[in-house]
């Protein structure tokens, strides 16, 4: 008798141990905070993409502007144009600050054309101990140029395999993720009224395991602009785990650092960093 209650006083433990650590897996789940992990991810890859062909020096299909230009300056590069594939190792030492960020460590860039403009060029970046504002860095991106398409636009496509640990214990992310990039040209004489579109998917854990899935829902627009680091429309859908699910509004096209958030019918306005 007094093994069947052990039994039963250690089953009805485990029950409530079970049930203690899915409630707590619910009540962690913080929309706001993951969602602007995803931005910090989303926007910095972009960000070191642009870096990387702005050391490359000629890509219309990149992000890049004045700023990954200046950022170079802080930096030391080393190419070798000779080998094949060719290589740029931009090596930020101890930090060069980019769009109010520190960059630290260093990157390779691997491609395979001079002039990235043209069709069938390629380039893959790597991390090397690189941490931006702290937060580690690792994974790799890798770009694809297919040319103009029917539209007579410029497009391709950007593969992206995220790692990133927060800095001061915040957690981590990691996944991997494709998008489709097509960038319209408005005025041939004026490069800052140009713009992209952004679609694709993608999927990754956080460090509590939970399963994070995110699809953009409505094209994601991103102006050629100096100074506008921002999505400044298009919609992305989070769906995690058992969660509600999630919907992230850029806006109707003005450039600033304010995206709207939808949880489950509730909105709210949040700040993208």
């Amino acid at each position: 008798m007094k093994k069947i209650i052990q039994v039963l006083i250690l089953a009805a433990a485990i029950i409530h141990l079970n049930s203690c650590q899915k409630e707590t897996i619910i009540k962690n789940v913080d929309p706001v905070k993951i969602t602007s992990q995803n931005e910090f991810v989303d926007n910095t890859y972009l960000e070191i993409q642009g870096i990387a062909l702005a050391a490359i020096g000629s890509s219309d299909l990149s992000f890049k502007n004045e700023s990954a230009d200046a950022l170079l300056g802080c930096a030391v590069i080393t190419r070798d144009t000779l080998s094949n594939p060719k290589t740029i190792l931009v090596d930020f030492s101890g930090g060069c600050v980019y769009k109010n960020k520190v960059y630290a460590g260093s990157i390779l860039v691997t491609y395979n054309n001079n002039n990235m403009r043209l069709a069938g060029s390629e380039a893959k970046i790597e991390f090397n101990s690189v941490t931006v504002d702290g937060n580690a860095i690792l994974g790799n991106v890798k770009i694809k140029n297919y040319g103009t398409n029917a539209n007579g636009n410029l497009y391709g496509d950007i593969d992206v395999l995220s790692n990133v640990t927060f800095t001061g214990n915040a957690g981590s992310i990691n996944g991997s993720f494709h998008y489709e990039v097509e960038r319209f040209i408005n005025n041939p004489n004026d490069n800052t009224d140009d713009h992209y579109t952004i679609n694709g998917n993608g999927s990754g854990v956080d460090g509590d395991g939970h399963a994070i899935t995110r699809m953009v829902v409505q094209d994601l627009v991103r102006k050629v602009l100096p100074d506008c680091k921002y999505f400044v429309s298009g919609q992305i859908r989070t769906e995690i785990d058992n969660q509600p699910e999630q919907l992230l509004d850029y806006g109707n096209g003005t450039c600033d650092n304010t995206a709207t958030l939808t949880v489950s019918g509730n909105s709210q306005e949040i700040i993208i960093e």
